[in-house]
């Protein structure tokens, strides 16, 4: 965490910020934030200004060492193609490329029919069966808070944590579509100290479908809970749960031994 006066300032710390200037960058203008990148990420705009083309800027290394730090980036505007060829980018999902007159790519879009996702790694498409939707409401330091919704078939992410930037915020729905299976939920805070109650009073909520599957904000540097997307969602038992304390039940009072009857 930033200590001193600057205690507070958890945006884009240590990372590569991305700005957008209005009127092409001259003259007065608003300007926005498009991204903030650590090492090893990388920002795409899908059209850079409006030509149709992509450009892609890729945080190579951040060196904290030097005053002031220091940056390496990559920056590359996808070139004019010729023929169809040159646009295949080996994608399945987004579709067959084609070359237009004009030198820009264009591509079919998505190849699935409505109601089904798109797998990369199989280049087929599967039935959506469900989503699942994650609240979260942040704390003091809400750039320590991450989380993941992974597809255990798999092991890929199905969805991710934007990042967090604003203390004390209720921020916007994050919603995914997924196909029938089992899936893990992983939420983590970088401190150690959750998102409640020490600093601040945040809170995580995971629905699927419109039910509650999982909640909460007390959780230490993380806890995962699993779940299964299908006719009803359903949450799974922790993984190696820690197990409660034995609970032992009333000793029932003894039986008394029959007296014997005299002999006569």
């Amino acid at each position: 965490r930033a200590a001193g006066p600057n205690a507070q300032n958890v945006e884009a710390g240590d990372e590569i910020t991305i700005i957008e200037a209005g009127s092409n960058g001259e003259g007065i203008s608003n300007s926005y934030m498009k991204a903030h990148l650590v090492a090893g990420e990388t920002h795409t705009y899908d059209s850079f200004v409006n030509s149709g083309r992509f450009l892609t800027i890729t945080a190579d290394s951040i060196d904290l060492t030097t005053t002031p730090a220091t940056a390496t980036v990559t920056i590359t505007l996808q070139p004019l193609c010729n023929n169809d060829a040159d646009c295949d980018d080996g994608n399945y999902c987004n579709g067959i490329e084609s070359c237009k007159a004009d030198g820009i790519c264009q591509s079919a879009g998505n190849p699935c029919d409505s109601g089904y996702l798109c797998f990369e790694e199989s280049d087929s498409c599967s039935l959506i069966a469900g989503d699942a939707t994650v609240a979260i409401t942040t704390d003091n330091y809400p750039g320590e808070i991450s989380w993941d919704i992974l597809r255990n078939s798999d092991q890929e992410i199905a969805l991710s944590s934007p990042k967090y930037s604003s203390a004390n915020t209720e921020y916007p729905l994050s919603t995914v579509d997924l196909v029938a299976g089992e899936y893990a939920f992983t939420i983590s805070d970088s401190y150690g100290d959750g998102i409640c109650c020490s600093v601040g009073t945040g809170s995580y909520t995971l629905t699927s479908n419109e039910n509650v599957i999982a909640e909460g904000g007390e959780y230490g540097f993380g806890e995962v809970k699993y779940f299964t997307i299908g006719s009803d969602p359903t949450l799974l038992p922790t993984r190696n749960p820690t197990p409660n304390p034995t609970t032992i039940s009333p000793t029932s009072s003894p039986t008394p031994a029959p007296t014997p009857v005299p002999t006569s």
